[in-house]
This record gives structure tokens, C-alpha cells and sequence, in this order.
């Protein structure tokens, strides 16, 4: 009988340490989960901001320095990075989420994505810099983005 105590007393520590250890490791795959998110969310900012800039150097070539592009100008440029925009949004929902960040990554996509709306209803909101991205921008930052979110300004 006593033997039989100890050996259960026994199984029960390994399977507390094991519980603990799962926990840990839950732990640290959800932070590995995240930082999985962040880099390859990144990656797809940096490849859309590499062909919005390419978009902005042909939009803007003919615009002097100093001085404001048309409404013409701005239309197609805008034209031009609404899709961009809207690829890179639909390509970040498409990630594995960490599932305690889901709440978070979708406000974050959904202050994006009515930022396009917006521009893409008033092409002119453009010159107002980055305050018609601020909301997203700052959520992108706050969750770890390095540079999704990143102004050039």
C-alpha cells in the first residue's frame, strides 16, 4: 500500500510538472506565434511600400518641388495604392494570428481598411498626411509592428 502512495504521489508531481511546463510552453509559443505574425506582416508592408513608393515617384515626376499635385494627379495616384492598400490588408488577414491577439489585429485592419475607404472616397484626404492612417498607425506601432504603421514623413 505504501509503495503504492508514493509511485501515485509521484505520478501526480510529473503530471503537475509537466502541467506547468505545457503552460510555459504555451507561453512561449504564443510569443513566438506573435513574433511569427509581426515579421511576416512586416514583410508584406515593406513589399507594398516598395511598389506605393515606385507608384508615387511616376504620380508625382512631373509635379514641381514645393508646390501641390492637381486633383487630377492625386485621383490617380490614389487609384493607384487603393488596390496596393487593400492587397496588403487582405494578405495580413490571411496570417495565423496568435489567438489572444485576434481582437487586436482586427481593429487594427479595420482602422486601415476605413482609412482606404476614406481615401479612396476623397482622393484629396492624401494631403493631409498620415492623420487619415493615425488610428491604424498607432495600433500597428502599439502591437509591435515595426514597420507596418511606419510613417515616411
Amino acid at each position: 500500500m505504501r509503495a503504492f502512495r508514493n509511485a501515485t504521489a509521484t505520478g501526480l508531481m510529473v503530471v503537475m510538472v509537466l502541467m506547468l511546463g505545457s503552460g510555459a510552453g504555451t507561453a512561449r509559443a504564443a510569443e513566438q506565434s506573435k513574433a511569427a505574425f509581426i515579421l511576416a506582416a512586416d514583410k508584406i508592408c515593406a513589399a507594398g511600400n516598395v511598389k506605393m513608393d515606385a507608384e508615387g515617384e511616376k504620380a508625382f515626376a512631373n509635379v514641381a518641388p514645393n508646390t501641390q499635385p492637381s486633383a487630377k494627379v492625386l485621383k490617380a495616384f490614389v487609384s493607384k495604392i487603393v488596390p496596393l492598400l487593400r492587397s496588403q490588408s487582405s494578405q495580413i488577414r490571411k496570417l495565423s494570428r496568435p489567438k489572444a491577439d485576434k481582437a487586436k489585429i482586427e481593429s487594427m485592419l479595420g482602422a486601415l481598411d476605413t482609412a482606404i475607404n476614406k481615401i479612396e472616397k476623397d482622393p484629396l484626404l492624401v494631403l493631409s498626411g498620415d492623420q487619415i492612417f493615425a488610428s491604424a498607425d498607432k495600433q500597428a506601432i502599439a502591437y509591435g509592428l515595426k514597420v507596418c504603421g511606419k510613417s515616411d514623413s
